[in-house]
């Protein structure tokens, strides 16, 4: 298995053995986290626009809250179907990765500019996070040669699901 595991230590840590080895963050546990997230992220404007205005301060472009609130639902429903079906794509995983890094720089940028509610301050952080989790599973092994830097494999077979 790959380093994006925890194990129980048998051995010298250099001398570990595949077996000894336990997933601790695989691509379906972080489509969960994130599809779920997501799908509680873009449902609250559309379900109670006034407890989300509540939270977040008074909305003038109500279409636009609810383009993000529907489209960053779709993401979190695809990622929750990928993870359900066990499928680890190069795609997901970009759109999954993306979608942290496009919403983060949305938040910050307007957190920055005080556009929006210092609020978003919360799901930067969780955006970041998840980012963080994506890095680590897509990160090269240090001991394997590889660079140092993300990589998308030409197969997620390696990964664990």
């Amino acid at each position: 298995m790959n380093r994006l595991s925890s194990f129980f230590e048998k051995t010298d840590p250099s001398r570990r053995e595949a077996d000894d080895w336990k997933p601790w963050l695989s691509f379906t546990t972080l489509c969960r986290v994130q599809g779920g997230y997501y799908l509680l992220r873009g449902l609250g404007p559309l379900v109670s626009l006034a407890s989300f205005e509540s939270v977040t301060g008074p909305r003038a472009d109500f279409w636009l809250v609810s383009t993000l609130g529907l489209l960053v639902t779709l993401v979190g429903t695809t990622l929750l179907m990928a993870a359900w079906r066990q499928r680890a794509a190069t795609e997901l995983a970009l759109l999954a990765a993306g979608s942290t890094v496009a919403l983060t720089a949305i938040d910050v940028l307007h957190i920055l500019g005080q556009t929006i509610a210092p609020v978003y301050v919360l799901d930067a952080a969780v955006e970041l996070v998840l980012l963080a989790g994506w890095v680590r599973l897509l990160a090269p092994e240090k001991d394997a040669g590889a660079s140092l830097g993300i990589r998308v494999p030409n197969s997620l077979q390696e990964l664990p699901r």
